[in-house]
């Protein structure tokens, strides 16, 4: 009987390890009112776990990283003011054994999008689509979806 809750333990154990979900990033949402217009800064935060790192929305050439890319929700009610800014700080990667570089963030970066709404509108919502890898391996691309309250 001791036999077989140990290759039990055992055979859970290995199981366990090799079926290990990897979740690096957490991503939070806000919104923020800007007073001297109509407009608000949409905020979408991926705080990332050390050891880890996500690529950026542009890639220098001849980069194989997957690039972040923020889409969205078409709304007549939504206009999007300007391109989708990074907030952290990017650092640019060389990986001599295959010779392409990448731009990342470590630790937290924070995209921002400046947007404008008519009255009716209460949320906004989109996808994002990133990447995340260590020095050893990186995840298959992800999508994630988001709503963010305006009020």
């Amino acid at each position: 009987m001791k036999k077989i809750l140990f290759a039990l333990f055992i055979l859970g154990a290995a199981l366990s390890a090799n079926g290990q979900i990897y979740k690096p990033i957490k991503w939070s949402y806000m919104v923020k009112k800007l007073l001297d217009t109509a407009g608000y800064e949409v905020h979408l935060k991926a705080d990332i776990q050390h050891g880890w790192h996500l690529y950026a929305q542009s890639q220098p050439p001849g980069a194989i990283a997957k690039p972040t890319q923020i889409i969205f929700k078409k709304d007549e009610d939504l206009v999007l003011i300007g391109k989708i800014r990074e907030k952290g700080k990017q650092r640019n990667s060389f990986n001599s054994s295959l010779g392409v570089s990448a731009n990342q963030y470590e630790g937290m970066v924070d995209f921002v999008q400046v947007i404008k709404v008519k009255d009716n509108l209460k949320t906004i919502s989109g996808t994002i689509t990133f990447q995340t890898c260590t020095d050893k391996m990186c995840l298959p691309s992800e999508t994630v979806p988001f709503t963010v309250p305006l009020r």
